[in-house]
């Protein structure tokens, strides 16, 4: 994968969209705290840094985005059973989650050259899929976001913020648009 790398032009107009990013991303958890947004943005500074994903990555971001606010889990993986849209996801084995996440993480690595078109859609994919194997006890939609940032500016897309719009714009917000990836 390529490096995160923007010209300086565009460097102050990219931190930007990537600062509206966090805060909608924090936003769509309800996480509404300062704490929280400087938090994300310590895990998006420590993610960009890196030219790959490993599950000590995703450990790592994990660990920035919730040290603070829940330091009881952050950083590991789940020992608990977790609900997703009303489903349970029923606990097995760290060591599955693991699996899991590395399947994710292969996964994610092959890319054969794609059209923009079709790079939005495996983007999109990935980062489903991240979701579905939820390996946090919490906090897994902010950091599944992050690594989503992540993926869209190592394949050359641009920043794509999610408004969290919900109680202003309801079904036709981008919010709820987004949750539909997921049904």
């Amino acid at each position: 994968m390529n490096k995160i790398t923007t010209n300086k032009k565009n460097n102050k107009k990219d931190q930007k969209k990537i600062e509206k990013f966090l805060l909608e991303s924090n936003k769509i958890e309800n996480e509404l705290s300062v704490i929280a947004y400087e938090d994300a943005l310590k895990a998006w500074e420590y993610l960009k840094m890196k030219s790959f994903l490993t599950p000590e990555v995703i450990l790592g971001v994990h660990h920035f985005l919730g040290g603070r606010i829940a330091p009881e889990i952050a950083g590991q993986w789940r020992n608990c059973d977790v609900y997703i849209g009303g489903q349970r996801k029923t606990f097995i084995s760290v060591q599955l989650i693991e699996e899991d996440v590395r399947n994710f993480i292969l996964e994610m690595g092959m890319t054969p050259e794609l059209p923009k078109d079709d790079l939005e859609e495996f983007t999109k994919q990935s980062h489903i899929q991240f979701e579905n194997i939820h390996p946090f006890c919490d906090i897994n939609g902010r950091t599944g976001r992050l690594l989503y940032l992540w993926h869209r500016l190592k394949m050359g897309l641009p920043v794509k913020v999610i408004h969290a719009d919900m109680d202003t714009k309801g079904k036709d917000g981008e919010q709820w648009a987004y949750y539909q990836w997921f049904r």
